[in-house]
């Protein structure tokens, strides 16, 4: 039974990427999850509240993660594609 249940955990373990994110003294994570092709953001901010939209909130930084991640994951300085 454990031998079934660690090996699942094991697969679970390896669909996803789990980035803990810190923005403007803020934390939320970024899980991005193979097994349904997608990036899930948890945040407990309630932008509506606040007067802000969460997609203009992530989607500037996300990107900034993404491209750092992927095309050039060596950069220390955090910025931007050209």
């Amino acid at each position: 039974m454990f031998g079934s249940c660690s090996t699942e955990r094991g697969q679970a373990a390896r669909m996803h990427i789990i980035l803990p994110v810190l923005n403007n003294d803020h934390w939320s994570l970024y899980i991005i999850n193979f097994l349904h092709e997608r990036v899930d953001i948890l945040d407990s901010k309630d932008y509506n509240l606040i007067g802000m939209e969460a997609s203009k909130q992530h989607g500037e930084l996300f990107r900034m993660i993404l491209y750092n991640l992927v095309v050039n994951p060596y950069n220390t300085a955090g910025e931007l594609p050209p």
